[in-house]
């Protein structure tokens, strides 16, 4: 996997994962403006927290680059977050991992879905990848990858 791997994130993890989620959305320019403490973000991040569900994104020296979550319901993927460290950023890795999970998603018959904030360079990212835009609210915008398209990027 685009010699980088996967592996299960532990409630230990979430004061790292939450700095390389913060990192990630500030180099895209998508920095929460919300009129909360960061110490109340951090309890609303940590309270979506599952077990089994995220993971952190290695490189093969065991460096963590960055994280991703989903979990599978009905005929879907979720893709939750999906986060690199801005480092690691533009360099194919995310593509590459986005085909794998799309890949392992569509062999199981599951469509993945997302939601991207407006403005937020991922949209790009997804519709190069082969995502189209399924609808949306305020603040966001939704994307799917049918299991029946052909492979992203």
């Amino acid at each position: 996997m685009t010699g980088c791997r996967l592996q299960i994130a532990q409630a230990a993890d979430l004061p790292e994962l939450f700095e390389m989620r913060c990192a990630a959305l500030a180099s895209a320019s998508q920095s929460p403006s919300l009129p909360v403490s960061p110490a109340s973000l951090q309890r609303a991040f940590a309270a979506g927290f599952v077990a089994g569900e995220w993971w952190l994104v290695l490189r093969p020296d065991g460096q963590r680059i960055g994280w991703l979550a989903w979990h599978d319901q009905a005929r879907e993927r979720h893709l939750q977050h999906f986060y690199l460290l801005p480092a690691w950023q533009s360099q194919g890795i995310g593509g590459r991992l986005l085909h794998q999970l799309c890949a392992e998603a569509g062999r199981r018959g599951l469509d993945v879905v997302l939601s991207v904030l407006h403005g937020s360079r991922a949209g790009a990212f997804y519709r190069r990848a082969g995502f189209i835009q399924d609808g949306g609210a305020p603040g966001e915008t939704w994307y799917r990858f049918t299991a029946h398209s052909a492979a992203p990027l």
